[in-house]
């Protein structure tokens, strides 16, 4: 059955990258896409530069926010960092699912106890990054020392972050099926 689409639907299925290095580059694109119900994701380089009032700008204009910072840490920095994040009022984040998969629980306790404290926050999606598209097998294996292919470590991580409760991952369309299986 195919599903017709308003144009305000279609718009919120599409993700803008905001990969600019600092905010006013940023609203310069804003400003052009003025109207269009989009997800905007907010990378590391534009976070560090504009920081959470940035992401707060951009929820006060009606824009759904994935922020792009793949946290990768201690357990209890991750759960602090998760904690903040859902305070700002993203609607996405990621970790990396290489932290593991104490690393990743932590994230969603972090985000359960900042829902706990304000219940008008809504839940973000959190979804774990299993490997770079830019690490290859030689990297992988030789620079970062974990042995085998890739497409069998971003299933492993897939599996890890399942396990951990949250809502998905990012990997490579090559390991979708994989993923799935």
């Amino acid at each position: 059955m195919n599903k017709r689409w308003s144009e305000a639907e279609a718009a919120g299925k599409i993700m803008v990258a905001l990969d600019y290095p600092n905010a006013d580059a940023a609203r310069e694109l804003l400003q052009q896409l003025q109207g269009i119900p989009c997800y905007m994701k907010v990378g590391m380089q534009l976070f560090y530069a504009a920081g959470p009032a940035f992401v707060r700008e951009l929820k006060d204009k009606g824009y759904k926010v994935f922020l792009d910072v793949k946290m990768h840490d201690i357990p209890n920095t991750v759960k602090g960092g998760a904690n903040s994040i859902t305070k700002l009022g993203v609607d996405m984040f990621n970790v990396h699912a290489g932290g593991g998969a104490a690393m990743m629980a932590a994230a969603a306790e972090g985000v359960e106890s900042a829902l706990a404290e304000n219940t008008e926050l809504k839940r973000p999606v959190v979804i774990a990054v299993t490997q770079l598209t830019s690490t290859n097998e030689t990297v992988m294996n030789e620079e970062i020392g974990i042995p085998g292919k890739v497409a069998d470590t971003v299933v492993r991580y897939a599996k890890l972050t399942k396990l951990a409760g949250l809502d998905g991952v990012v990997a490579s369309p090559q390991e979708v099926t994989a993923i799935k299986a």
